[in-house]
């Protein structure tokens, strides 16, 4: 009798994390990170606060940026499991306030939908994970005029993917699975390499407590809304933690 399928899909989940620790022990006691792209690898890595455990105020912080007035929905969800088959699922609804130094830049809303599912195909996997984000951005401070729509897609194993659109500026967002030093995937997002006009602009690190990076000589409205995206990206992360292993 074959083993049920979320036992086969921890086993190969764990056995992968298995890999990678041992992978990384041989090099000391270095932590995972996300594979930085070569144009933003000297640039300072600006560790993320408030990621860690439980909170009854949730808020962020990194660099100069802090996340505050985060107000998440109640989880909805299910689980399913069969012999061949199995889908998790959450849905929530959260916003927050982005400001920098004290100075209040903009208010976020955000609405996620996660859903992933495996199916057995003779003695493989078969990963059909449909996944979405969508973020509204709205300035609250002159500074940063107007307002913009993050959109992201989950197909398969790909990570989610997308854009920022803010006016006539669209910054490309791309998730990705890869470790710095590692030629083994995670087997979930790693974290996700912003990019505007053709230049990687930033990259938001999503394991263990996080970590972002901007880029050096960015115009401020830029930054700011980097800085949101990956506000909007490390508490769909969070989320993303109440799915089964």
């Amino acid at each position: 009798m074959k083993a049920p399928l979320l036992f086969r899909w921890s086993t190969l989940f764990r056995s992968g994390v298995l890999l990678l620790i041992l992978s990384y022990g041989t090099t000391g006691c270095a932590s995972a990170r996300m594979a930085v792209p070569p144009s933003l690898a000297s640039v300072p890595a600006q560790p993320v606060s408030g990621r860690q455990g439980w909170k009854l105020k949730e808020s962020l912080g990194f660099g100069s940026f802090q996340v505050t007035a985060v107000q998440r929905s109640w989880t909805r969800g299910s689980d399913l499991q069969v012999d061949v088959y199995e889908r998790n699922r959450r849905r929530q609804t959260f916003q927050f306030q982005l400001s920098e130094n004290g100075t209040e830049l903009l208010s976020a809303k955000a609405q996620v939908n996660l859903q992933r599912q495996a199916v057995e195909v003779g003695a493989d996997l078969e990963w059909q994970n449909q996944s979405s984000l969508e973020a509204k951005f709205q300035s609250v401070n002159p500074a940063l005029s107007g307002s913009g729509v993050l959109v992201l897609q989950e197909q398969g194993v790909r990570p989610l993917s997308g854009s920022l659109t803010w006016g006539s500026r669209v910054i490309q967002v791309t998730g990705t699975d890869r470790l710095q030093g590692s030629p083994l995937p995670l087997g979930t997002t790693s974290g996700y390499i912003l990019s505007s006009e053709g230049r990687d602009v930033a990259a938001v690190d999503v394991v263990d407590g996080g970590q972002v990076r901007l880029a050096d000589g960015l115009e401020a409205p830029l930054r700011a809304q980097l800085a949101a995206t990956a506000a909007a990206l490390l508490l769909l992360e969070d989320l993303r933690e109440s799915l089964p292993d």
